[in-house]
């Protein structure tokens, strides 16, 4: 090889673009390139050391050439996989921390620096005290000591500006199987929060709804019942109510009517009261009551709801019917019997009879005035 230039020996016919050797001759110190050869598909690192003669000029160059291919191949794996990682963690919209057993911050993804207003560099290093008001960073801690000395992790929620959060602190472990880290992942379901707190309180709607129109049909039942005085109506009525009410196991009712009372077993008027009145003909003869035993949320009329007035208020309505139709009838059968009564023994001879078709009721003064 002696004569030879040192670019041949490594496959090429001219010399490197960044040559060591070039510029330790022109800096008169050490220089150390690292390149990638094709011709030899490796990594190289060349140092061009220059030997100084007794008035300082260069005489020659020692140059060496390791071959350091397993290391920059090592390198990129390790920047490909934690450019992976990386993207991995700032792809979802959850808050992701990696904190050391002290609560510091040692990493973060793009979603926690947008939402705690910091950049990554000014986030790593801070404490998790230093984030949150001193009485949830208190809580924090306390969190975080836990799950370091279980090595279980630790689900709860938490609200914070407004918005709620689902989070999961999780222990990281060595190769030892200790714990050393701890990841806060924090996921805003606020959205999926109040979406759910609507659908719980649509479904309540339309359960106490349908308690309400079940109780409707019972008593339309009772009320429908052929030959049922007004007492067996009442009587039946008022064990129906309260169970068309919100809280049914603490619901009594009472109905009154021209002074006579039908109540529920261990009926007591309460503070929490609601009343209907009952009217017949346009005249007030009673109440319909619903009281609570005990004390519950506060709702559209006191610890009512807004359909339970209506509810009520129905109920009133048909009992006030139920009163009239019963009255009536008892009126009608009454004006029958006094003109059959009349009829039957007046010497004149009584009819009635259809416009086409025929006599429908004869008087018994027929036998004796035309034979029949």
């Amino acid at each position: 090889v002696n004569g030879r230039k040192c670019y041949e020996l490594i496959g090429r016919t001219g010399p490197c673009e960044v040559c060591a050797t070039g510029r330790a001759l022109a800096g008169r110190k050490r220089e150390v390139v690292e390149r990638f050869v094709p011709e030899l598909d490796r990594y190289l690192e060349c140092r061009a050391s220059p030997i100084l003669d007794e008035r300082g000029e260069v005489a020659f160059i020692v140059e060496q050439l390791y071959d350091i291919t397993d290391r920059k191949r090592t390198e990129d794996e390790r920047r490909e996989s934690e450019a992976t990682a990386r993207a991995l963690l700032d792809a979802p919209d959850d808050v992701i921390v990696l904190l050391d057993m002290s609560g510091r911050v040692i990493d973060a993804n793009e979603m926690a620096t947008r939402r705690f207003g910091l950049s990554r560099e000014n986030l790593i290093g801070m404490n998790i005290s230093g984030l949150f008001p001193p009485d949830a960073a208190e809580v924090h801690a306390a969190r975080l000591n836990r799950v370091a000395g279980s090595g279980s992790a630790e689900r709860f929620e938490d609200a914070w500006e407004g918005r709620l959060y689902d989070v999961v602190f999780y222990p990281v472990r060595d190769a030892c199987g200790a714990v050393t880290r701890i990841a806060a992942i924090a996921r805003d379901v606020t959205e999926r929060k109040q979406a759910e707190d609507a659908l719980r309180r649509l479904t309540h709607d339309l359960n106490e709804r349908v308690k309400e129109l079940s109780a409707l049909y019972a008593i339309s039942r009772i009320i429908e019942q052929p030959g049922a005085s007004l007492d067996e109506i009442f009587r039946e009525a008022v064990m129906v109510l309260p169970s068309g009410w919100q809280y049914p196991e603490d619901a009594v009712a009472r109905i009154t009517v021209c002074e006579r009372e039908f109540e529920t077993e261990g009926f007591l008027e309460t503070p929490w009261r609601q009343v209907s009145s009952i009217a017949v003909n346009g005249e007030m003869v009673g109440t319909v009551e619903i009281c609570y035993l005990r004390e519950t949320p506060e709702e559209d009329e006191g610890p009512f709801l807004r359909d339970e007035r209506l509810l009520l208020d129905t109920v009133a309505r048909r009992l006030g019917r139920t009163i009239e139709r019963v009255e009536a009838a008892k009126s009608l059968q009454t004006s029958e019997s006094q003109f059959r009564e009349i009829t039957q023994q007046s010497f004149d001879m009584i009819y009635t009879c259809y416009h086409d078709g025929g006599i429908a009721y004869i008087s018994p003064a027929v036998m004796r005035i035309l034979g029949y």
